[in-house]
């Protein structure tokens, strides 16, 4: 058996539903991130914050520190927008080292297990998305 694309898929929607009693146990928020894959081999990435912490991951962390820098306020990380799609966002963080598309967002419009992925956007069409100037 070889892994593929869709093996990730059903194995992030059950790590997902593995998590949960993990999560229950110790109070904290779990992501399941990125996850790189070849035919033989899986990287997963975890991430393990306390729920009180806005700024849990080191993507949030870094909005936190630099969200100036992008035309954005402290206040805008969890703020909600609609995409030119059509599709609901929330802001989940920042990649600066992604110079043209640095705003980590998560696609509310798809919910369910194994929808977690974070999409990126530029900064203007955030800005625009949220009704500010640029």
């Amino acid at each position: 058996m070889a892994i593929t694309k869709n093996t990730c898929r059903n194995l992030r929607t059950d790590l997902n539903a593995a998590l949960e009693s993990i999560r229950e146990k110790y109070g904290l928020t779990i992501e399941v991130g990125n996850m790189t894959y070849t035919s033989s081999d899986v990287n997963v990435k975890i991430s393990a914050f306390l729920p009180s912490s806005e700024a849990g991951t080191k993507e949030a962390k870094a909005f936190l520190d630099k969200c100036f820098m992008y035309n954005l306020k402290k206040d805008d990380l969890g703020k909600e927008f609609v995409s030119d799609t059509g599709e609901r966002h929330k802001i989940v963080g920042l990649a600066p080292s992604r110079k043209k598309y640095p705003i980590l967002t998560r696609n509310l419009s798809k919910v369910g297990p194994g929808d977690e992925a974070t999409n990126c956007f530029t900064m203007r069409s955030v800005v625009e998305a949220l009704g500010r100037a640029i």
